[in-house]
């Protein structure tokens, strides 16, 4: 199973009216592939835009998005009809908060400058 990471969204104004976007991601083995997601088409709403909207909004509000279950068109191209499943991160390891703890009855260390 192939797992995709969202790495960017950008909005871009459309030759045919109104704005869409394209949304990067990058496959586990690091290739790069790409999607155009269209609110409205000719002015009707685009009936698979709910998903990539709920994407882009996760992408937007810092979390990190993983999706599987995508199908691809061409080399590097995302089909925007693909009915995709988001994947869970993985979890820090048990006790971990992601950054090292410093308990303050622990003298600093000596080898440490301290910037003026």
């Amino acid at each position: 199973m192939n797992v995709y990471k969202v790495t960017g969204v950008e909005n871009r104004t459309s030759y045919h009216g109104g704005t869409f976007y394209h949304i990067f991601f990058k496959r586990d083995d690091g290739k790069s592939f790409l999607t155009h997601a269209y609110p409205t088409w000719q002015g009707k709403p685009i009936r698979n835009f709910s998903r990539w909207n709920n994407l882009i909004n996760k992408y937007r509000a810092g979390e990190e998005v993983l999706i599987t279950n995508i199908a691809l068109k061409r080399d590097g191209m995302v089909d925007a009809d693909s009915v995709f499943s988001y994947v869970r991160p993985p979890a820090p390891p048990s006790g971990s908060t992601g950054s090292p703890q410093v308990s303050p009855s622990q003298p600093p260390d000596p080898t440490c400058q301290r910037l003026v």
